[in-house]
Parts: C-alpha cells; sequence; structure tokens
C-alpha cells in the first residue's frame, strides 16, 4: 500500500481531498470528497467527487467501499 500512494502521489504536482459532505445512512455513513490536483507531467489541474461509504457497528468502522457518483453510493 505505502508503495502504491507513493507512486500514486508521485505523479501530482499538487493533491488535496476535502470532506465535503456527510450523509447519515442508518448503519453507514456516506462521505462526499473533493479531489483536486495539478498533474507533474501535463500540468493539467483536475476536480471530481468521490462517494465513500463506511459501514459501523459498535461505533468503530468494519466496512469501507468507494463509488464514483451518489447514486451508486
Amino acid at each position: 500500500m505505502e508503495r502504491f500512494f507513493r507512486d500514486w502521489l508521485g505523479t501530482w504536482r499538487d493533491f488535496e481531498v476535502a470532506t465535503r459532505e456527510y450523509i447519515d445512512a442508518g448503519d453507514s455513513i456516506v462521505i462526499v470528497f473533493r479531489q483536486t490536483g495539478t498533474g507533474r507531467s501535463s500540468g493539467v489541474r483536475t476536480a471530481r467527487d468521490f462517494f465513500g461509504v463506511y459501514d459501523l457497528k459498535d461505533a468503530k468502522v468494519v466496512r469501507f467501499r468507494m463509488y464514483e457518483s451518489r447514486e451508486e453510493a
């Protein structure tokens, strides 16, 4: 995992993930994230949202899934 993130993050001049919204989904919580960055080689600035679903049990995360859209999440 460390190598994956080191390699992947190395492709960005800058990179940021910010939390935009929390959605109560019963035993789960959906968190809307905004990812932004500028490609190190291309100089292209990008921004996209993604959606993390955290399943909770006894106030602890027991499962995480990531989706491309609000509808999927």
